[in-house]
């Protein structure tokens, strides 16, 4: 049986911002900047929050207005050296060549946006696009992470998670990227989010309510065998849960999605919320 995550602490995200509430915050992606700021993503708004991370009510927290080409996003990063964020929406309708991609948006560290990019492959439907984003260096060269689900087998993998790697062009663009796929053992209905610590790697799943850790080589071209391990949440209400980021080796910061109709009620008391879970020893 997979191990609990432990709950550390979590919150309503609308209790957190001051002013006027706004209660429909469809949480979709985290970043945590440091160990007491974190940003999250709506797809539902063209905003960002910036949040405390005691997740006590303060005047710091505030819901900062961005440019966007449609409405609400999918999942945030950040490029420290380069003082960009990357927010990325999920898929948009290709007119010139059909079907759906991916788009990413570039943002300065005070979110003035700056450029946006398609990105390849074509999708068949819009909501079966891109779930996750994170940035990664090596050395001189630069790289964008798509997290994708398979889930209608467009490449004979239905059900498999898999990693699209874009490398940074010369005009700022992201080049056609090379795929990779999760291990087996992240086999999971569904993948809703990605974060990357070193060389580790969690990826988080809303309709199996599960998180799995693996590892990455070097040269992010493959899994390391016999790493990866499964989490389970500590209630089965934990339905909805749609972005993750690293706090340090043993803590994660997740956001929670808005309850589905069909979802059982307990699902409501932990949607649309922040919560900060430990990883258990051992």
């Amino acid at each position: 049986m997979s191990k609990k995550l432990e709950l550390i602490r979590e919150k309503k995200l609308h209790k957190l911002f001051p002013g006027k509430k706004q209660k429909k915050l469809e949480a979709s992606g985290v970043y945590v900047a440091d160990e007491s700021t974190c940003y999250v993503i709506f797809d539902n708004l063209n905003k960002v929050g910036r949040i405390d991370l005691s997740l006590k009510s303060s005047k710091s927290n505030k819901l900062i207005r961005v440019m966007n080409l449609g409405t609400g996003f999918e999942d945030i990063t950040y490029d420290r050296q380069g003082d960009r964020f990357y927010l990325i929406v999920e898929a948009l309708k290709d007119k010139s060549h059909g079907g759906f991609r991916g788009l990413v948006s570039e943002y300065d560290g005070d979110f003035m946006f700056h450029r946006c990019s398609q990105l390849e492959p074509a999708f068949k439907k819009k909501n079966k696009g891109f779930e996750g984003v994170e940035h990664i260096r090596r050395g001189d060269a630069e790289y964008l992470v798509g997290l994708w689900e398979d889930t209608l087998g467009q490449d004979g993998n239905k059900g498999r998670g898999r990693l699209y790697l874009f490398p940074k062009a010369s005009d700022g663009s992201w080049a056609k990227p090379r795929a990779i796929n999760l291990p087996a053992s992240a086999k999971f209905k569904d993948f809703a989010a990605i974060a990357r610590r070193g060389n580790r790697v969690a990826v988080v799943s809303q309709k199996s309510k599960r998180l799995w850790l693996g590892e990455i080589d070097e040269t992010f071209s493959r899994f390391v065998e016999g790493t990866g391990t499964t989490y389970r949440f500590p209630k089965k209400c934990y339905g909805n849960v749609e972005g993750v980021s690293w706090l340090c080796d043993d803590r994660l910061v997740m956001v929670s999605d808005k309850k589905k109709k069909k979802q059982k009620k307990c699902c409501a008391d932990k949607d649309q919320s922040i919560h900060i879970f430990r990883i258990p020893s051992g």
